[in-house]
């Protein structure tokens, strides 16, 4: 098996279609490792060009696919390639067979090895995989496989919801927190003249510029984390929804009551599961903690309107309003990889681990959470700052 390095600006039709092929039958399913998430993001983000995938293949069929950037600094001096090649990434699992997945990852990691004599890269970061399912395995047999260090960063867990027979997700939720509910939407209903309920804006045309509106509204502009804020980001957003949109796996959420949008979801479907991937309300209304109602009105949309098996929040770590809400979890942890067997890397990427606290000190003091936010509002995992 071979793998081999793609500028994905340039990517054949034969080159994607293996990838595409790789993502119906992956074993872990993740729409931001598909083509319809990262071809929109090499073409319209201002490092774009920089992005490749790395795709191992035999006879005319993909085993695993990963994309990558290089970078001179990653939050610390020192040469990495990274498979968050955009800041917007939810999810990092891997794209494997199911059969012959380490097989395929063993053969992207020799690759990498072998390039980083020309990129000087000097190992290959994976952030936010799954350590639940199968994929985490295949990552470290690889490695092993490679003869390469596997060093396991900063586990967490993230809220999940897993379908149950019946619907009335609500009886999941304490007694107090149905209480708070149903104050606060009958709240909403006082002030605004209805009951608030969801409208599913998927086939809108103009749903996806609305969100972006509402996202511009708030906080997230203020930060420097909306979307509009940063060159090229909205047009990949809007693009990356109309190619799932076209293959029926997009879906665009709002919560409303008296003619006004009070919150909006967008999710992205991965063979069984529901992918949540951006979320924002209107903070006029944060009062009435629109993003917690928004969320319980989505499960039972989820479980009446779909047939998916499940939702990812796709939350960073300690999103106390999805791990309030969600009951079931998934563990995520970050993973490097060195790319040779070289005591300097092995010391850099230790001393990398270690400052961590400290880059996420200053990132929390850069963006910091809204007033109330983790109580009722939109915690939804914040966009991480871009890459250098």
């Amino acid at each position: 098996m071979k793998a081999r390095v793609v500028r994905l600006r340039d990517i054949n039709s034969r080159d994607e279609q293996l990838w595409r092929d790789l993502s119906c039958r992956a074993a872990e399913p993740n729409p931001f490792m598909e083509p319809d998430c990262l071809i929109p993001a090499a073409l319209h983000l201002r490092f774009g060009g920089e992005i490749e995938i790395v795709l191992a293949e035999e006879d005319d069929r993909a085993y695993a696919c990963i994309p990558i950037r290089a970078l001179w600094k990653y939050h610390f001096p020192y040469p990495f390639v990274t498979t968050k090649v955009h800041r917007t990434l939810a999810c990092g699992t891997p794209l494997v067979d199911a059969e012959r997945g380490a097989e395929g990852m063993a053969a992207i990691l020799s690759a990498l090895s072998k390039r980083r004599r020309i990129t000087r890269s000097r190992a290959l970061d994976l952030p936010q995989v799954s350590q639940d399912g199968p994929v985490f395995e295949a990552c470290r047999a690889a490695a092993q496989m490679a003869n390469l260090p596997f060093i396991v960063h900063d586990p967490f867990e993230r809220g999940l919801l897993r379908r149950q027979p019946e619907p009335g997700y609500e009886r999941l939720f304490s007694p107090k927190l149905r209480r708070e509910l149903r104050r606060l939407r009958r709240r909403l209903a006082e002030q605004l003249g209805t009951e608030p309920g969801l409208v599913d804006q998927t086939a809108d045309p103009d749903a996806v510029d609305r969100y972006l509106r509402l996202e511009e509204s708030g906080y997230k502009a203020k930060t420097g984390i909306a979307m509009t804020t940063e060159a090229g980001e909205s047009e990949f957003f809007a693009d990356m929804c109309r190619r799932f949109a076209a293959a029926g796996h997009l879906q665009v959420s709002a919560l409303e009551a008296g003619g006004q949008t009070l919150a909006m979801l967008v999710s992205l479907r991965g063979q069984d599961g529901l992918f949540m991937f951006k979320m924002a309300y209107d903070e006029r209304y944060a009062r009435y903690g629109p993003g917690i109602l928004l969320n319980v009105a989505s499960m039972e949309y989820f479980h009446t309107a779909t047939d998916a098996d499940w939702i990812d929040t796709c939350a960073y770590r300690d999103n106390e309003l999805f791990l309030r809400l969600y009951p079931d979890r998934r563990r995520t942890a970050w993973i490097f990889v060195l790319l040779s067997r070289n005591p300097l890397d092995s010391a850099a990427i230790h001393s990398f681990i270690a400052l961590h606290p400290v880059h996420k000190w200053i990132y929390d003091k850069r963006y910091p959470k809204p007033r109330g936010a983790g109580r009722v509002s939109s915690a939804k995992g914040r966009t991480q700052p871009d890459l250098p």
